[in-house]
């Protein structure tokens, strides 16, 4: 406290003005910049790559993921968000309950998904993987409905093994399908434009509808200036594709596409965490007797680490 001794009424004044007004400014960015915030409060502010930010907040719902990556576990939290995907990594190690108080120390990162940029907390599951999963599980359950399904067995950081799980009656000859790898990337204009942790979900949506046009149209009609096919197998009879990141296995040696036979892709990682590239798997045959095209299909998102992919009983 300064010494007021000898001081008019005026000054004691100023000077007590003075340190109401420096205390007052001290809690004022103490409260803005310095205490952990809410998950609403971080929905509302622009952060920018390099920044970090402390939240604290409660667990509304835990959900729990075995991937190719090993097990995920991710909580929402209580407050009202924008979206229902503003939810974060936990550590699976931990043991965690609903209405637990959790302290996150968030790093805005630049992220590359495709040719599309992000700059989000890499703690923020729902900006990184929720949706892209979500995408995985749509175009798996679509595939099963049109003949069969891709389902993973064996993985590591340059390939993946699909089982077919075949959902037709009727089987027909391996000479008869073909497959096409198509690496995924959006227009000029979405790629020239940042997404943040507020407008992610529009970049997704993109990729979601993108994915729709592909996989509603024969690879066939599908030309240079709308996908990149980055290989093809003309037959799965051949096993090999033309650049070799696709393989077949008749695994019963029986001639036709069934259940248990192989499809391998092998596809080297992403350059580290901050790039993550997706690709989709086209696998085309004949009409079925009622004239619908019998195919699979599988979205897949390529990261650091291999194939990112959600596995049911891991």
């Amino acid at each position: 406290m300064p010494r007021l001794k000898g001081l008019s009424k005026e000054q004691k004044t100023f000077v007590f003005s003075l340190i109401v007004a420096i205390i007052t400014l001290s809690l004022t960015l103490w409260y803005l910049s310095v205490r952990p915030i809410s998950a609403w409060e971080l929905a509302s502010r622009s952060y920018k790559a390099g920044d970090t930010v402390e939240m604290v907040d409660r667990i509304a719902k835990i959900e729990m993921e075995n991937t190719t990556y090993g097990k995920v576990v991710y909580a929402y939290v209580d407050e009202p968000h924008p979206v229902d995907a503003y939810c974060f990594y936990l550590n699976p190690a931990k043991e965690y309950h609903v209405g637990d108080e959790i302290h996150l120390k968030l790093h805005f990162m630049e992220f590359h998904f495709n040719n599309g940029k992000l700059v989000v907390p890499r703690e923020m599951y729902g900006a990184l993987m929720l949706l892209p999963t979500s995408i995985q599980k749509v175009i798996d359950a679509t595939s099963n409905l049109s003949g069969f399904e891709l389902v993973p067995i064996i993985w590591n950081r340059t390939s993946i093994e699909y089982e077919i799980s075949y959902s037709k009656n009727v089987t027909y000859p391996i000479g008869q399908f073909n497959a096409t790898l198509i690496k995924n990337y959006f227009d000029e204009e979405t790629a020239k434009v940042t997404y943040t942790h507020q407008t992610y979900p529009i970049l997704y949506a993109k990729e979601y509808l993108d994915i729709g046009l592909i996989s509603g149209s024969p690879t066939s009609n599908l030309n240079d200036s709308m996908v990149k096919k980055v290989d093809y197998m003309p037959s799965l009879r051949d096993s090999v594709s033309k650049n070799g990141t696709m393989r077949f296995i008749d695994f019963n040696s029986n001639g036709v596409l069934d259940d248990g036979d192989r499809f391998i892709v092998s596809i080297p990682p992403t350059a580290d965490e901050r790039v993550i590239q997706t690709y989709f798997l086209v696998i085309e045959g004949p009409e079925d007797a009622d004239g619908r095209e019998i195919m699979g299909n599988k979205y897949l998102i390529n990261w650091y680490d291999g194939i990112y992919e959600p596995i049911d009983g891991a």
